[in-house]
């Protein structure tokens, strides 16, 4: 649908159409698509029509006291791409108006500045009232792909600053392969070493199976023996009355009425479109219930009382679960670990 705002009253119409297309989003309709001028767009001026749309915006900024605040069309020509490591550019205004009416909310403003906590500001965003940015799968790939980079690079600063670990002249990348020829890890090991704080990588998960191995050596030299139990816990998201209410109030919130009726109803399917919707809630409420069922059920009625845990994400349809090595109290079974001369005799 396109709006041709008349000469009668370009402030009139301007607003009017801007009414519309904010009403019609919010319903989930089809945006009104208003046509326009691109004003970074060299070859193209405004003709008269336009031009008078143009003055009726900018007279709308000016009788609000929001003419320092309008919003820059993104630019278009792709000569110079915008650069995220600049602190004054607005990155995700450009790339997602539609997440940031007005332009506001970016890591960077022009009257703001930039904001303190970059983490702190994406979680803001991704549990914000409405659910939008958490719908958007792109914007939330782009964010935690940023995040991750901003992350080595704060890592990365360290292979290079510390001059008493790695040592004043590192070696170049074919000292490094003749190294590794001849059999000498020592500076991959370092590397290793320094690396293991990036979430997701080799190095990661090499520490975190160094912790677990420490953790297990440290209970059994304290007497409590080795891990006995090991458990998965799922997350049957569609199923909980809890997390159903927590769904109610959050659709409810976002203004979406049908959607709260149904929930109200108990419709299954209406519960599975709330669920993928939020998922950051229902990760945080199944931690929440996995810690309360770890704290009272599994201490009180299994008798384990210490526990080391992994949370992994399915690959079908990414839902959030959690495996668990256990160490239970009673430790009757240890005469025989003890007495067990082989590895297989000791499995049994």
């Amino acid at each position: 649908m396109s709006m041709r705002p008349s000469k009668r009253d370009a402030v009139a119409d301007a607003e009017e159409a801007v009414s519309a297309n904010q009403c019609a989003n919010s319903r989930g309709e089809d945006v009104v698509d208003i046509e326009t001028v691109h004003p970074n767009y060299k070859d193209d001026k405004p003709n008269e029509e336009q031009s008078e749309i143009i003055k009726g915006f900018q007279k709308i900024a000016k009788d609000s006291n929001q003419s320092n605040k309008m919003l820059k069309f993104p630019p278009i020509d792709h000569t110079k791409p915008l650069n995220e490591y600049d602190s004054t550019e607005q990155v995700f205004v450009n790339a997602y108006p539609w997440l940031f009416p007005g332009g506001i909310g970016d890591v960077y403003d022009p009257i703001r500045g930039k904001v303190k906590d970059i983490y702190e500001w994406a979680k803001h965003l991704l549990r914000f009232h409405d659910g939008r940015f958490l719908q958007d799968q792109l914007f939330v790939l782009y964010v935690f792909n940023m995040l991750q980079r901003h992350l080595n690079n704060t890592q990365g600063n360290f292979f290079f600053k510390d001059k008493n670990f790695l040592g004043r002249n590192p070696p170049t990348v074919e000292e490094l392969q003749e190294q590794i020829r001849q059999g000498d890890f020592s500076y991959i090991n370092k590397l290793r070493y320094l690396a293991k704080g990036i979430r997701g990588s080799d190095s990661f998960w090499r520490g975190k199976t160094e912790e677990l191995e420490a953790w297990i050596d440290f209970h059994i030299s304290r007497g409590n023996g080795p891990p006995t139990h090991f458990a998965t816990l799922s997350c049957a998201e569609n199923w909980w009355p809890d997390l159903r209410r927590l769904m109610i109030k959050l659709e409810r919130q976002r203004g979406d009425r049908d959607q709260v009726r149904l929930l109200e109803e108990n419709d299954f399917t209406a519960m599975c479109k709330s669920a993928r919707r939020f998922t950051v809630y229902v990760n945080d409420f199944f931690m929440k219930r996995s810690r309360v069922f770890l704290d009272t059920v599994v201490k009180n009625a299994m008798g384990i009382e210490h526990y080391w845990a992994r949370v992994e994400f399915a690959p079908g349809r990414g839902q959030i679960h959690l495996h668990l090595l256990g160490i239970g109290k009673d430790k009757s079974y240890l005469n025989d670990f003890y007495r067990a001369k082989t590895e297989d005799e000791k499995a049994k």
